[in-house]
């Protein structure tokens, strides 16, 4: 093995987890069958011939993200050698995902009668009986394999690594950059501060930088069209899919929250060359955007309402940032937030506003806890602040972080507003008066736009003698 070259043999090979050095055949290879071990690695730069089967280990009885990591295998075989977990309706507990308008209809569970391919590239959602191994049989994969995506009108696709080895994150990612409306894939993950399976964002700057063998994922593509996995993507690890490769050495900042039963957080990460606006590959969504309790951010700048779960900053000018926070939480219920930090520059404390209570608490030092009174969902009310000095209500001037913008051609967002009375107007690109409102919400607001052609507008937003303008696009 330390040749790093597979022998030729008609002998039954078997490779073992563990190990310190992977086979990588650069010529010809014929053997009569290779058996892996969960967590091995195998790269074949050449033809190889005969039966390859891949046992990946499913560590706890709850369903997991999986993918095919050879070829020919199918569904029939599949269900006869794994002990997926059945039903009385005759469902196993094995299924692609289909991306539906119904969120309880999204998986196409497969039945004793099922057959057909299991296809290459495809992610599949699996649940076993009991702990042990799924089992995979085929042969290698000495191709590049593309999968076709089914588009951005039904949002995620599930994906997974089709080889018997790691495969870079930032060369997946960076391949199919243009094809994806989000520089991000989400894998299922025990998380240990949530103390539950969640959907763990992971791009450029996350500290996870391969996708073991026989790990299923999602991603959302921007349109319809071809995803790529390239045989120059593979590599050999020593390390499996859910372990950290090194500590960090960026300034961070980890915004927790807790309702008492379940915790949520976010992540704030400040990286050079990063804006306040949107970093496709630096900035990663949130994967369930309508569970009833979350925590996220939105960008400082140029903000869609994109529900971030990590958004990275310029490592400078820390003061001048505020970042806004969004939660979901029900009415009539406490909940806390607190914060953990690494490398911020000397003297940089962080602070969250309630701009509905007009208090200030410095994280880290403190928690904060609020009774909502009110059913919270949405930007508007909760702010994070990185200051040298003591913050206070008067350290924030009445216009700072108003964001005005299109949720839909006919919805208008504004949020961070403070007390008072305010009016609206909206104009067209050559001044003429379209619309005309006022209210007196502070927080969020939503204004219903009158149907309009596709093209620019103006909105004047009045708060006392204050006066913001903006420009929104409608497509």
């Amino acid at each position: 093995w330390s040749t790093n070259i597979l022998p030729t043999s008609n002998a039954v090979v078997v490779i073992p987890s563990g190990l310190d050095t992977y086979p990588t055949a650069t010529g010809s290879v014929s053997v009569n069958s290779v058996i892996m071990n969960s967590g091995s690695s195998l790269i074949a730069e050449d033809t190889f011939i005969g039966a390859l089967t891949y046992r990946r280990t499913l560590s706890l009885s709850n369903w997991h993200l999986i993918a095919s990591p050879v070829v020919g295998e199918t569904i029939e075989n599949m269900l006869l050698k794994n002990n997926f977990l059945r039903d009385t309706d005759g469902l196993i507990a094995l299924a692609p995902y289909q991306p539906n308008l119904d969120p309880d209809d999204t998986w196409n569970y497969f039945k004793n009668t099922t057959t057909g391919a299991i296809i290459s590239g495809q992610g599949y959602s699996s649940r076993l009986a009991s702990e042990g191994d799924v089992s995979f049989t085929g042969t290698m994969a000495t191709t590049d394999i593309a999968i076709s995506s089914v588009g951005q009108t039904i949002d995620y696709n599930l994906v997974g690594n089709p080889y018997p080895s790691y495969i870079s994150v930032i060369s997946f990612l960076s391949e199919n950059s243009s094809s994806l409306e989000e520089m991000t894939l989400w894998m299922d993950h025990f998380d240990d501060i949530e103390q539950q399976s969640v959907y763990i964002p992971i791009s450029l700057v996350t500290q996870l930088e391969y996708i073991a063998p026989a790990q299923g994922f999602f991603v959302k593509p921007n349109v319809s069209t071809v995803l790529n996995f390239r045989e120059s993507m593979q590599s050999h690890q020593a390390i499996d899919t859910f372990e950290k490769t090194s500590s960090s050495e960026r300034p961070e900042i980890k915004l927790l929250m807790t309702n008492g039963t379940s915790t949520k957080y976010t992540d704030i990460f400040y990286i050079e060359g990063t804006t306040t606006g949107f970093d496709n590959g630096y900035d990663s969504s949130i994967f369930n955007s309508t569970e009833s309790f979350s925590l996220y951010t939105n960008t400082i700048t140029n903000s869609a309402g994109r529900k971030l779960a990590i958004q990275s900053l310029p490592d400078s000018d820390y003061e001048s940032m505020v970042v806004p926070v969004g939660i979901t939480a029900d009415a009539d219920k406490e909940i806390t937030f607190s914060a953990t930090t690494i490398k911020l520059p000397a003297g940089i404390k962080v602070y969250l506003e309630d701009r509905e209570l007009n208090v200030f608490t410095e994280l880290v030092a403190d928690v904060y806890k609020v009774d909502l009174a009110a059913a919270v969902n949405g930007v508007g009310r909760f702010y994070l602040h990185t200051s040298q000095k003591v913050l206070d209500v008067s350290d924030v001037p009445i216009l700072t972080n108003i964001k005005i913008y299109t949720t839909t051609n006919t919805n208008l967002r504004i949020v961070g507003l403070p007390e008072g009375a305010k009016a609206l107007k909206l104009y067209n690109i050559i001044g003429q008066e379209i619309m005309s409102t006022s209210f007196n919400t502070n927080g969020v607001k939503d204004i219903a736009l009158p149907n309009l052609s596709k093209g620019v507008y103006n909105v004047q937003l009045k708060i006392g003698s204050e006066i913001i303008r903006e420009k929104i696009f409608l497509e």
